[in-house]
C-alpha cells in the first residue's frame, strides 16, 4: 500500500507540477527572457523560489544526521538563513537596480560592469560555477535516498533521480527560468506542509511534543545543548554561521533570482516573509535529529535516519509524504542550478558562443542547461564516499566570491588588480589551510574558507589603495550611490 500511495503523490505532484508550468508559460524570445524572466517575478512567486532555493532536500537527511551528532550545534543553519535573509534585504536592492539599469543577467555581469574585465570576469564565473556544482549532486542523490527509504527500497535508487532529473531539465528547456519559479511555488508548498506536518507528528507521537522534546533531551542528553558539543573550538559555531551566510547569498542563482524581480518592493516584502516560512521547517526538522539520540535503536549515522524515525513512530501516509515532500525542495535546489549554470557558461565561459545575436545566445543557453543536468545525473549516480566533506569544501570555495561583490559595492577605490589579487590570494589561503593538519585546533575553530576570505579581503583592499583606481568607476558608482542606496 505505501509505494501504491507514494506513487500516486508523485505522480499528482508531477502532474500539479507540468499545470502550473504551462499554465504559467511565456516565450523565450531572447536569453533576457530564459535567464531573468524579463524582470518580471512577483512577490509570491519570488518568495516561495527564494524559500525553496534556501532550503536544500539534503536538511532530512545530511543535516538531519549533524544535528544528531552535534546537537544544537547544526542549529547554525537556522542562524545562517536569517543573516543571509539580512543579506537580501541590505543588497538585493542595490543589485536589482544595477540588473536593470545595466541589463545584467548573470553574477559575473555585475563583476565585468564593476572590473572591467571580460577575462575576470570569466575567471570568476568559472570558480563560482566549479565549487556550485558538487551541491546539484549532492540534493540529486538526496532525491534517491528519500524514495527509495520511503518505499521500503522498492522504488530503485537510479530510477528515481533519473526520473526526477529528466522532467527538471525538460521544464528548465521549456520555460527556462520563469518555469523554475513557476514551478518553484508548488514546490515549496509541499515541502513545507508535507515536511513541518510530518516531523511535528513524529515529534508529538515519539516524545509528547517540541518542549517536551527539549526537556527530555536537557535531563537525559544535556550535552547536544552545547554549542561546542563533539569539538570544543572556540569559534567553530560562529565561523560556519558565517561562512553559511555569505555563501549561500552569493551563489550565482541568487543573482539572477534577485534580477529576476518585477521591482523594488518585491524583493524588500520577501526579506520580511521569508523567515516566516524558512524558520519553521529548519527548526522542527534539525530539533528531531537532536532528540533523535534519545530514539533506542536509531542508526544516527545513517544518512535515511528521518525516514527511519517515520517508519518507527508515524504511519505510511506520514513515509510517503516525507518522501515527495524531500524530493520537492531538492527539485527546487537543482532546477535554478541547472538553468543559471547553462546561461553561465553560454555566457560567461564560452566566448565561442557568446555571439551578439541574442537568439543565438538563448539557443547555447538551452542546449548548456541540458549538458549540465545530463552530467550531473550521470555524476549522482556514481557513489561518492566523501561527497558531503567535498561539499563542506567547496563551500569555503565559495565565499571567496563574496570579497569582490562586497567591496565592489562599498569600496570605491576597489579596482581590478586588487579584486583579481584578492580572489588569488583567498582561493590559494583556502587550499593551503585546507590540508594543513590541525588548522582548526591552531585557529580555535575558524574555518580555512573564513581564513581565506580574511587574507582575500586584506590583499584585495591593499592593492587596490597601492594601485590606480579604475577611470569610471567613479562615474559608474560615485554619482549612482544615492540611487543604489535609498531606501
Amino acid at each position: 500500500m505505501n509505494n501504491g500511495l507514494l506513487i500516486a503523490l508523485s505522480v499528482a505532484f508531477l502532474a500539479g507540477n507540468v499545470f502550473i508550468v504551462k499554465r504559467g508559460y511565456a516565450p523565450q524570445k531572447g536569453l533576457h527572457e530564459y535567464s531573468v524572466a524579463g524582470r518580471s517575478t512577483g512577490t509570491l512567486v519570488f518568495l516561495m523560489s527564494f524559500v525553496g532555493r534556501w532550503i536544500p532536500g539534503s536538511v532530512c537527511t545530511v543535516w538531519f544526521i549533524l544535528a544528531a551528532e552535534r546537537g544544537v550545534y547544526a542549529q547554525y543553519m537556522t542562524v545562517y538563513t536569517v543573516g543571509a535573509i539580512v543579506m537580501l534585504r541590505l543588497f538585493g536592492v542595490p543589485l536589482w537596480r544595477l540588473g536593470k539599469r545595466y541589463n545584467l543577467e548573470t553574477q559575473a555581469d555585475f563583476i565585468e560592469l564593476r572590473y572591467g574585465s571580460a577575462a575576470f570576469k570569466r575567471f570568476f564565473s568559472f570558480v563560482t560555477f566549479i565549487f556550485w556544482f558538487p551541491w546539484v549532486i549532492l540534493e540529486l542523490k538526496t532525491i534517491g535516498q528519500a524514495l527509495t527509504a520511503t518505499s521500503n527500497h522498492s522504488v530503485e535508487y537510479n530510477i528515481s533521480i533519473i526520473v526526477v532529473t529528466m522532467f527538471v531539465i525538460i521544464s528548465c528547456f521549456y520555460g527556462g527560468v520563469r518555469s523554475v519559479n513557476n514551478g518553484a511555488v508548488l514546490q515549496t508548498a509541499v515541502f513545507l506542509a508535507f515536511v513541518c506536518v510530518c516531523v511535528y507528528c513524529l515529534i508529538y507521537k515519539a516524545f509528547g511534543g517540541f518542549f517536551a522534546m527539549y526537556a527530555r533531551m536537557a535531563a537525559e542528553a544535556p550535552e547536544v545543548l552545547a554549542l561546542d558539543f563533539g569539538r570544543p573550538h572556540r569559534f567553530e559555531w560562529i565561523s560556519a554561521t558565517l561562512a553559511g551566510a555569505l555563501g549561500s547569498i552569493f551563489w550565482p542563482g541568487m543573482f539572477c533570482h534577485i534580477y529576476a524581480a518585477r521591482d523594488e518592493d518585491v524583493i524588500r516584502r520577501s526579506s520580511l516573509l521569508a523567515p516566516l516560512l524558512t524558520l519553521p521547517a529548519l527548526i522542527l526538522t534539525l530539533s528531531l535529529g537532536m532528540g533523535a539520540r534519545l530514539i533506542p535503536g536509531l542508526r544516527l549515522s545513517d544518512a535515511t535516519s528521518l525516514f527511519r524515525t517515520a517508519e518507527l513512530y508515524g504511519n505510511k501516509i506520514v513515509l510517503a509524504m516525507l518522501g515527495v515532500g524531500t524530493t520537492a525542495t531538492c527539485m527546487t535546489m537543482c532546477a535554478p542550478m541547472f538553468n543559471v549554470a547553462g546561461v553561465m557558461i553560454a555566457k560567461d565561459l564560452l566566448p565561442a558562443l557568446r555571439s551578439p545575436a541574442r537568439t543565438d545566445a538563448l539557443k547555447s543557453a538551452r542546449i548548456c542547461t541540458v549538458a549540465v543536468g545530463l552530467v550531473a545525473l550521470w555524476l549522482a549516480t556514481i557513489d561518492f564516499p566523501n561527497l558531503v566533506s567535498l561539499v563542506m569544501l567547496m563551500y569555503s570555495f565559495i565565499i571567496q566570491a563574496s570579497a569582490p561583490i562586497l567591496l565592489g559595492l562599498r569600496l570605491r577605490r576597489s579596482n581590478l588588480r586588487g579584486a583579481a589579487a584578492g580572489m588569488a590570494a583567498g582561493l590559494l589561503a583556502t587550499l593551503c589551510f585546507s590540508v594543513l593538519p590541525h588548522f582548526a585546533e591552531i585557529t580555535n575553530g575558524i574555518s580555512a574558507g573564513m581564513a581565506g576570505l580574511a587574507v582575500n579581503v586584506a590583499v584585495h583592499t591593499a592593492v587596490s589603495f597601492l594601485t590606480p583606481a579604475r577611470r569610471n568607476a567613479d562615474g559608474m558608482f560615485g554619482r549612482a550611490d544615492r540611487y543604489l542606496w535609498r531606501r
